[in-house]
């Protein structure tokens, strides 16, 4: 699994709570937050909108 439904949830969670609206808004916060995102889980993919196939 490259990203672990908890890591997806608190992700989800952090960004909406500071008002993220669509998908575009928890990307660019994920991308902006992983040091903060990584006290609470270990990210150790980054979060999905860092991964480019």
């Amino acid at each position: 699994m490259i990203y672990p439904l908890d890591e997806i949830l608190l992700l989800c969670l952090l960004a909406m709570s500071v008002e993220a609206e669509a998908f575009t808004d928890i990307a660019r916060f994920g991308e902006k937050k992983l040091d903060l995102l990584s006290h609470f889980r270990p990210f150790a993919n980054g979060t999905p909108a860092q991964r480019v196939s």
